[in-house]
């Protein structure tokens, strides 16, 4: 059984660690947290947003189970003529990291590539990465 609280900080120590290991001066933001100051990032950065999308009762008994199920958006961005290299360089770290990884409180499914733009002198890459946990199991 897990809860919400349990599932994202599952997910953010994941990803915090091995940002950390592989990609150390890679600054990374989180949804409703600190603002971007482009100034400061260098030529590249990660913005990374966890949603809970929706839900599914599993069971039908007394007391039923659900399921909730949720995105990880990875939004890389970088510094306009860098070229595609290091955008594949990160999606394929974000994909090796998550895709069908499974935990004590989450699990993942295939991760997808998403909306593209381009913001005043930068270029922007989403990539996404569903998964779900289990309540009442």
């Amino acid at each position: 059984m897990s809860t919400f609280e349990q599932c994202r900080d599952e997910i953010v120590a994941l990803i915090n660690t091995a940002i950390g290991v592989s990609y150390p001066t890679l600054k990374v933001f989180y949804e409703n947290t600190l603002s971007v100051d482009l100034d400061t990032v260098g030529d590249r950065f990660v913005r990374i947003e966890l949603e809970f999308d929706d839900a599914a009762q599993l069971t039908i008994n007394n007391t039923p189970a659900d399921r909730t199920y949720g995105t990880v958006y990875f939004t890389i961005f970088l510094k306009e003529g860098l070229g595609t290299r290091p955008y594949l360089e990160l999606v394929q770290f974000f994909k090796d990291l998550v895709a069908f990884k499974t935990a004590t409180h989450y699990r993942f499914e295939v991760v997808r590539p998403g909306k593209r733009g381009a913001p005043d002198g930068w270029r922007s890459y989403e990539v996404t990465a569903p998964f779900w946990f289990d309540a009442g199991i």
